[in-house]
């Protein structure tokens, strides 16, 4: 029997070089700093109770895992969201921003699990090519400018405007995410006392959102360009490749296992860190040491 085990001696170790997963997380190079992880390793479970049991019976069928991620981002500096901005690339103006989030995922994980994958005793998925984004800007309520009403049918495709999502400054040139969007809600709280009224705007991305990095060397979270279907597959075989290891304690005590990330989340607030959440979708085999 050893100690007990704190969270300062849990790290991650390892994560399979020139991915978009290793842009994110690798240990010493990633675009964010996690401080939060969670593991979540199970099986499935069957009901064989037969007629003449006095109790029910169960057993286990495939394993699979997920793991969530905290971070602040960058890396190196944890920045707040105080130079955040939003740009548009017609006339609409939302002023008094507060902050926005800005979330991304691939649009299906697909169970792919077969009769001859390499172990038969895990589940295995894949990553939709398909990418989606959307989320919400707060901002306060302009005296002389008015809320915008969200596009409805009238409005041309050709029409939606492109949002530039700025994370930070970083130079000549800052680290962004930008795609055409859609402002689909309107929250308008407007209380009867001295409290100031919010605007709370909730948008959805149509077509490809792509990631510009900062000319002073901070990535825009994902690698730059568009931010496509997730890496699971690098060598086109349709086997998972992208690996990724825990160790719980120096020395020793390791999770490992390959996985793609499925959602990352940004929120950007004015007086906050700027934080990022990433979700990630365990494929095959799982193992702990």
């Amino acid at each position: 029997m050893g100690q007990q085990l704190e969270g300062i001696e849990f790290s991650l170790a390892t994560v399979t070089a020139a991915t978009d997963l290793a842009t994110m997380l690798h240990p010493t190079t990633g675009s964010v700093c996690p401080y939060t992880f969670t593991i979540d390793a199970n099986s499935d479970i069957f009901d064989v109770t037969g007629q003449g049991d006095t109790a029910k019976r169960q057993r286990s069928g495939l394993g699979q895992w997920t793991a969530r991620a905290q971070a602040w981002f960058p890396r190196a500096t944890k920045l707040l969201g105080n130079n955040g901005d939003i740009t548009w690339s017609d006339a609409t103006d939302i002023k008094w921003i507060q902050g926005y989030s800005l979330n991304v995922e691939t649009d299906q994980v697909h169970d792919i699990s077969s009769q001859d994958q390499a172990n038969k005793n895990f589940k295995y998925f894949r990553p939709s090519k398909l990418v989606k984004f959307g989320g919400d800007i707060d901002a306060m309520y302009d005296s002389a400018t008015a809320a915008i009403i969200p596009v409805n049918a009238s409005t041309a495709i050709s029409a939606y405007p492109t949002a530039t999502f700025k994370l930070t400054e970083d130079g000549a040139a800052d680290p962004t995410l930008a795609g055409a969007v859609i402002l689909n809600q309107l929250s308008h709280n407007a209380v009867q006392n001295s409290t100031l009224q919010q605007l709370k705007y909730s948008f959805t991305g149509d077509g490809v959102l792509t990631a510009t990095s900062g000319t002073g060397g901070i990535v825009a979270v994902f690698p730059a360009g568009a931010v496509d279907q997730p890496d699971w597959d690098t060598t086109g075989d349709g086997n998972p490749d992208v690996a990724i290891t825990f160790t719980a304690k120096s020395g020793g005590l390791t999770f490992s296992g390959f996985c793609f990330w499925r959602r990352v989340g940004i929120v950007c607030p004015i007086s906050g860190l700027i934080g990022i959440s990433i979700e990630l979708q365990g494929t095959g085999v799982y193992s702990i040491t």
